[in-house]
């Protein structure tokens, strides 16, 4: 099928901290796969922090530009070659010329071998920030494609100039990423909370989940709703996401997430959902979710209880 570059974004100092710490996690790194151009990937953030410094640029101006370079398995390459791939197009990407760029290769999913390419929004040489626009992203990919077919990785589907995917579908959904449709933040942000609720065992791991994926978050007793902000100031009510995709209704609620990190809390200590459904005397997980707040959380207890051998915590 060939490489697909993903424009995902860009944001201010703060969420390039929060970008580097997640990009640099161990277990989404293996074998040390990164590249520096003009900067240390481990601590990208701290260079590009001191070239804005020298250059005088307001700290609250953006930062970075942030982009995914992703192959199938069927591609054959190996995780090496694809970080050596995205080298290359990098550098044959004129406007990047005198930018600070950190490539990080992410090897946690089996399936879906990427690259992420931070590259600082400052021009070290000029001090002027990037502007990379809609042609010059159809520009790279067109350079990526080059670049595949030198390697005999001819793309699978040519629909329009620039873009390649495997279904109608998939193509329409990549498109309306890639040229900016002013929806598909809602998107990004939808799948960052399922991703960090499907993990989190508490509110704050929650949260803290969110943040290092450069996303902050607004939970308060005092108001009814959770909202979720990108680095761009683009805000999103969950109860909103739930309006959208009946599945999750119930599911992005205050209560319904704190279900969820209970029922995640005990996943990890052991017990399987088979043994929940004995224990609680339920068809299903829908059964156990009905139960009321309270009484979820007196039996979380006696669960816990169990586990630990019967001492109280």
């Amino acid at each position: 099928m060939g490489g697909i570059l993903k424009a995902v974004g860009g944001g201010n100092s703060h969420a390039c901290n929060s970008l580097e710490d997640y990009l640099n996690q161990e277990e989404k790194v293996q074998n040390d796969e990164r590249i520096g151009i003009n900067c240390d990937p481990e601590s990208f953030n701290d260079d590009f922090r001191l070239e804005r410094a020298k250059h005088l640029i307001d700290k609250d101006a953006r930062a970075y530009l942030h982009y995914v370079v992703s192959y199938r398995d069927t591609d054959g390459l190996t995780n090496k070659e694809i970080l050596e791939q995205t080298k290359k197009l990098v550098e044959g990407i004129e406007k990047f010329k005198g930018h600070q760029i950190a490539i990080i290769c992410h090897s946690d999913r089996e399936h879906h071998p990427h690259t992420h390419v931070v590259v600082n929004a400052v021009n070290s040489e000029t001090g002027k920030k990037l502007a990379f626009n809609k042609k010059d992203l159809e520009k790279a990919k067109e350079l990526l494609i080059e670049l595949d077919k030198e390697l005999g990785i001819e793309q699978e589907l040519k629909i329009r100039e620039g873009y390649r995917s495997q279904s109608m579908k998939s193509y329409k959904a990549l498109e309306k990423g890639e040229l900016g449709d002013k929806n598909i933040w809602k998107v990004a942000i939808k799948n960052a909370v399922l991703e960090s609720m499907e993990k989190a065992k508490s509110k704050d791991e929650f949260i803290k989940s969110l943040e290092l994926k450069g996303y902050s978050v607004e939970w308060s007793d005092n108001r009814k709703h959770i909202v979720v902000s990108d680095s761009e100031g683009n805000k999103r009510r969950l109860s909103n996401i739930e309006k959208e995709y009946p599945a999750l209704e119930g599911k992005l609620t205050k209560e319904g997430l704190e279900k969820r990190f209970s029922l995640n809390a005990i996943k990890e200590n052991g017990v399987s959902l088979e043994e929940l459904k004995v224990q609680y005397k339920v068809k299903s997980l829908k059964d156990l979710e009905q139960e009321k707040a309270n009484s979820w959380k007196k039996e979380i207890k006696k669960t816990k209880t169990i586990n630990r051998g019967g001492m109280e915590l």
